[in-house]
């Protein structure tokens, strides 16, 4: 139950319309800089993307290798883990053409804004709220999902242990 409330917690943090980056915003921070670390070798769009590759995969990455351990009780962490990535990825979407929030950079510099980048070398741009949209509720469909799969499992332990 107790990891319930938390995931609860985790959940309203992330979409209560507060401004709080929540539990995950750090590391996701640092997952997406690694992500252009990892392709800096390329210019463009897959240069841009890389920050957001890597932070879809990671989480994806997690649940093969908690599903894989018998580590059930992780997926619905993921799913809000990979949730609250998307929600994040949304909002840097839905700047795409303002290009108003704050960048980070590793190691300091000049960045672009990738979603600026990688919209314009698809010709998207002039539909980054509508993507920004689709994905904010994406996130959030991926969240609630996430709870009711806690939820269940909390039911099955519960029934298998009665």
């Amino acid at each position: 139950m107790p990891f319930f409330l938390v995931m609860t917690f985790l959940f309203y943090q992330m979409f209560s319309g507060e401004g709080h980056s929540g539990l995950f915003s750090g590391i996701n921070l640092g997952v997406h800089e690694m992500g252009h670390l990892f392709v800096c070798f390329q210019d463009g769009t897959l240069c841009s993307a890389g920050g957001t590759l890597l932070q879809i995969a990671a989480p994806i990455i997690s649940v093969f290798i908690l599903i894989r351990g018998g580590e059930f009780f992780g997926v619905p962490f993921c799913g809000l883990w990979l949730a609250s990535n998307l929600f994040e990825i949304s909002t840097y979407m839905a700047d795409a053409t303002k290009m108003e929030l704050p960048l980070v950079t590793v190691g300091g510099g000049e960045g672009g804004h990738d979603w600026n980048t990688i919209f314009s070398n698809l010709g998207l741009l002039p539909y980054d709220q509508m993507i920004a949209q689709f994905t904010a509720t994406l996130a959030f469909s991926l969240a609630v999902a996430s709870l009711v799969l806690c939820g269940y499992l909390l039911y099955r332990m519960k029934k298998v242990s009665s």
